[in-house]
């Protein structure tokens, strides 16, 4: 249920982002990462038989599809600056800076390689994941 709502949130995230063969484009990889997520983490082990670095690495494409839009939304800015104002500049480099700072920190389980045992209930790799996802769609907004 979560996994589908990701990938229909994207979907929907992606129609107002981009146009054209950019959308088509980006719900085929969309659509083809998460797929082959759900069959490696679940149908080839039998549900949930992973390591821990494993099942992260996995369930970091699911990440990246669903953040593509706003890295994508960034680039677009920046490519196309000269048709924009300069005062986009900021919000595409905060956007680019949350998004990077949540995959590297999910991925790489930053906080809890620092100090084991310290950030189990506040502070851990997912939670730092989500206040950073929240940042980046609110610079995307405002």
């Amino acid at each position: 249920f979560i996994l589908l709502n990701s990938l229909l949130l994207s979907a929907a995230f992606a129609y107002y982002v981009m146009d054209g063969l950019y959308l088509i484009l980006y719900l085929t990889c969309a659509l083809v990462v998460f797929l082959r997520s759900v069959y490696v983490t679940m149908v080839r082990n039998r549900i949930w038989r992973l390591s821990k670095q494993e099942l992260a690495r996995q369930m970091s494409y699911s990440v990246i599809s669903w953040g593509f839009p706003l890295v994508f939304q960034g680039v677009k800015d920046l490519v196309l600056l000269w048709k924009t104002s300069l005062g986009v500049l900021p919000h595409v480099i905060g956007i680019i800076f949350f998004m990077e700072t949540a995959y590297i920190c999910y991925s790489q389980h930053l906080p809890e390689k620092w100090s084991p045992g310290r950030f189990d209930l506040v502070g851990n790799s997912h939670q730092v994941l989500h206040v950073m996802g929240l940042a980046a769609h609110v610079l995307q907004w405002t």
